[in-house]
């Protein structure tokens, strides 16, 4: 297919009239058949890099991705273009039967031929059902999104992304594959690149876009304290009438303070963390989208997928664990084009809250051996852990990311249920790594 075949199948299938910056570059060699990761900004488009791509193949496309919102936009946006599309994740129905049901009849209609991509959560690669029909998929393409996922230096790190790098490896050598991320430092890039290579077996290539964009106003602003913050808040919020934008907060009590302290103000303000339920979360993104409100106060747990065209505005109260993470929740702003608001309130004191985090994050030595001295007795589920340490679920959860990361233990589903398993190869735990990891990032954000 040449530029001027492409711009037309462009036109037809996806109602745009011209391919962005190096699009075209990457699509032309996803259809050579190579395999890229490609690190670009925000806004760059890279969905369409592998969707334009999927609509050529013959086989279905399967895209991994962690962002079940994201998912659930890609695959709407997808089916209005005519291009068949699903997504497996666990989000379908509050009803665990009927989810089951639902992601079963999906992988039928795709082993079928019904779909040109299939989304699907790296989480459920372990099920039994998605075990049972991957091999009858016809694949023509693997893409692997929010790819800093794979890196144990990543911001958003996730053990269930390294099972994908054996799927690739099942897939006939000449299928491409795309690893994409807006959010990987040299380090990470090459950490991404040496871990998929191992499995693949040949060349991954780097390509990077530039990062910069002209329509985002960064600032640095000091404050001193909290009464600072909030009372730069309602002065900046009262005196801009530029649209909607999202206050960022370093926790879920923070966000329904400022929320409630600005409706107080006569701001429209409304709270979002992950406590919220799932369908009213899904009202407030809708409402957002709408611009019912003028700013969103949230932790982290907004922007996982959310692609809002005209944010004017992001404003961190706090700065976040990593320059990474800041950088992937900047880019939210501004998708349009337009001119947008970057603002970081910065109180040297908030350094005290990261380090927090990360000891937060990141239990003492003596918890990772009741969990290794558990597992070493018997393989167990994560309840039955958590049941027999005496251990809060979150320390039990980040425990095991970490003896999964250095292969101290197995994750395996059995019988419907996942179960950990000892390595009884592994020698012993490199806790130096695992402080090393926890600084890592915090420093590169004090430094910024």
């Amino acid at each position: 297919m040449d530029k001027k075949e492409a711009l037309e199948h462009l036109r037809n299938k996806f109602g745009f009239n011209n391919f962005k910056e190096n699009q075209w570059e990457i699509i032309q060699r996803i259809l050579n058949g190579e395999k890229i990761l490609l690190i670009a900004r925000t806004g760059f488009g890279k969905s369409l890099c592998y969707q334009f791509p999927a609509t050529v193949f013959d086989g279905i496309t399967l895209v991994f991705s962690p962002l079940i919102a994201l998912m659930r936009d890609q695959v709407k946006f997808l089916r209005k273009k005519g291009i068949p599309a699903a997504s497996i994740n666990s989000n379908h129905s509050d009803d665990n039967e009927e989810n089951r049901k639902i992601n079963k009849k999906i992988l039928e209609d795709a082993v079928n031929g019904k779909y040109k991509i299939l989304y699907i959560a790296p989480e459920r690669i372990d099920n039994e059902t998605w075990k049972k029909y991957l091999p009858n998929l016809k694949i023509s393409f693997v893409v692997v999104d929010e790819a800093h996922c794979i890196s144990v230096w990543g911001h958003d790190f996730r053990p269930d992304y390294r099972k994908i790098r054996e799927i690739i490896r099942a897939v006939p050598k000449s299928i491409p594959v795309l690893a994409v991320t807006a959010t990987a430092d040299d380090f990470i890039a090459e950490d991404i690149k040496e871990q998929m290579q191992s499995y693949i077996g040949e060349d991954i290539e780097i390509v990077r876009n530039d990062l910069f964009r002209e329509n985002l106003r960064i600032r640095v602003i000091e404050v001193n304290g909290e009464e600072e913050k909030l009372a730069f808040l309602l002065r900046y919020l009262k005196e801009n009438n530029n649209g909607s934008g999202i206050v960022y907060t370093a926790s879920r009590g923070r966000a329904e303070k400022y929320s409630r302290w600005l409706r107080f103000n006569n701001i429209n303000a409304i709270y979002y963390h992950s406590e919220i339920k799932s369908k009213d979360r899904k009202t407030i993104e809708k409402e957002f989208f709408e611009n019912k409100y003028k700013c969103v106060v949230a932790t982290n747990a907004l922007g996982m997928g959310i692609d809002k065209k005209d944010i004017r505005f992001i404003i961190h109260t706090e700065f976040p664990g990593s320059l990474i993470h800041y950088y992937q929740e900047i880019g939210r702003a501004g998708r349009d084009n337009k001119p947008s608001d970057i603002i970081l309130l910065y109180d040297e004191k908030d350094i005290e809250i990261q380090e927090y985090f990360i000891d937060q994050s990141k239990p003492e030595r003596y918890k990772y051996e009741l969990v290794l001295i558990s597992l070493k007795r018997k393989r167990a589920t994560f309840d039955e852990l958590v049941n027999e340490t005496k251990l809060r679920k979150r320390e039990v959860n980040n425990i095991l990311v970490d003896l999964q990361d250095q292969r101290a233990i197995f994750k395996n589903n059995l019988d419907g249920k996942t179960y950990y398993e000892y390595n009884p190869n592994f020698k012993e735990i490199n806790y130096a790594k695992i402080e090393e990891i926890k600084r890592y990032k915090l420093k590169k954000i004090v430094r910024f």
